[in-house]
């Protein structure tokens, strides 16, 4: 699935290449550096049969970039080069401030326009952000900006995230009464605790609606507040790291839901613990660590199993899973895959059931059985629909055009027609069964 995108994006950039050769510059933006460092892999085979030799440059204060240009041309007088800027974090992190970063970039615009090489900018979504604030210049450089969409990765199992979104409607007037409260409480003398109250269940809205950076500051407010309990504490903590996670800034999120795990830990609170750690082993998933990642997903079953908190230990294992099968233990990834199914029909939890029927189907369509993976793709399409999870939904919707390539059309109608009909009459079975 990855290659398929990745093929269209390659195309893009070496289309540019051609109509400009020399001197085109090309910013990428992918923010899972685990997708980035494939991604460049397979861009850099490209370019070789393209008959480009890629090389790779480092902007850091300690070398100017113009001294290592020289020293690159030096050693290929001969090649055709496309210089390449990887290391986006580590270049960030010799800097105090993403601001001081971006100003020199900024700084060094001035020696990409003289150059005649081609540029290609591998940057994370938070770089690209802080460039557009603090660094326009060098995305203005740019001739071309791709953005590679993390948009065939099926959702991972994460609190919260499974259960359904309320309505836009009922949502709106929800979190406009408690603006509304909000305000009232902060002009009133007696606020206190009830201001944080509300600011609580406002964060919690927020968050639960995708509203991260209004979420993210109730949060804060709440902890810098001192009225927040402790437990309390850990759960923000580890909200707010799961804020990062979706904001792609990894060592953040890592800081921060190692605060939570060590308040956790200090209450011996093991349903705390659970969730830490199973947000941990996302973001180690995120980041490409899979033994780690692996170690804390177990450490999170374990702690679910003990307290019974079977939905936990689900999502534990069907991440595991997905975690099993980047590292290539296909045998270990399914049957993570059936033991989180069985456990979400054992709670009859119809959206974690339907998580697991889409990774299950992308496991299929992996080992290139793609009538199996189509089954269990409109297994999972059909009760994603039915419980209102919107990405879930769209995320199939885009393995199924994939799909459809892999069948081809007649083969991808039939079996489809023949599986929809096989769902439809199961379904008025179990409502008969209902009825009874």
């Amino acid at each position: 699935m990855f290659n398929y995108q990745f093929n269209r994006v390659s195309d893009k950039v070496l289309q540019v290449f051609k109509a400009q050769p020399l001197g085109t510059r090309v910013l990428i933006e992918i923010s899972s550096p685990v997708q980035r460092k494939k991604a460049i892999d397979l861009f850099n085979e490209r370019v070789l049969r393209f008959g480009y030799l890629p090389v790779e440059i480092r902007l850091t204060s300690k070398k100017p970039l113009d001294r290592q240009l020289e020293e690159i041309c030096s050693r290929n007088p001969d090649h055709k080069l496309v210089l390449q800027f990887t290391d986006t974090e580590a270049f960030f992190s010799e800097f105090s401030s993403e601001k001081e970063a971006a100003a020199f970039l900024e700084r060094s615009v001035a020696v990409f326009h003289i150059q005649r090489f081609p540029f290609v900018f591998w940057v994370s979504r938070y770089i690209y952000d802080a460039l557009y604030q603090d660094g326009p210049a060098l995305l203005k450089a740019c001739w071309e900006h791709i953005r590679f969409e993390d948009q065939f990765n099926l959702p991972v199992a994460i609190p919260h995230q499974l259960h359904p979104p309320t309505p836009e409607k009922v949502r709106t007037h929800t979190i406009s009464i408690l603006e509304n409260q909000l305000t009232e409480q902060k002009l009133s003398v007696l606020g206190g605790y009830q201001y944080i109250n509300v600011l609580q269940t406002l964060a919690r809205n927020y968050f639960d609606h995708m509203q991260y950076e209004k979420a993210f500051e109730c949060y804060e407010q709440c902890i810098r507040s001192g009225q927040t309990n402790i437990y309390t504490v850990a759960e923000y903590r580890n909200q707010m790291a799961l804020i990062y996670l979706y904001w792609n800034r990894y060592d953040k999120a890592l800081d921060m839901v190692a605060e939570a795990l060590r308040i956790r830990k200090e209450l011996d609170d093991k349903k705390g613990l659970a969730i830490s750690f199973l947000t941990i082993g996302v973001i180690q998933m995120s980041l490409g660590r899979l033994n780690r990642s692996l170690e804390s997903l177990k450490q999170a079953t374990q702690f679910s199993r003990e307290i019974e908190e079977v939905e936990l230990e689900a999502m534990a294992i069907l991440n595991s899973g997905v975690v099993y099968q980047q590292t290539g233990n296909s045998g270990a990834a399914y049957e993570s895959f059936k033991k989180s199914l069985d456990l979400f029909k054992k709670l009859s939890f119809q959206q974690g059931i339907s998580l697991t029927l889409s990774h299950i189907a992308f496991f299929q369509a992996e080992t290139g059985k793609f009538g199996d993976a189509l089954k269990y793709y409109l297994l999972s399409r059909s009760l994603a629909e039915k419980n209102n999870l919107v990405l879930l939904v769209e995320g199939i919707d885009r393995h199924l055009e994939i799909l459809k390539d892999k069948l081809g059309p007649d083969q991808f109608r039939q079996l489809g027609d023949s599986i929809r009909k096989s769902i439809a009459h199961r379904e008025k079975e179990d409502q008969k069964m209902t009825s009874l």
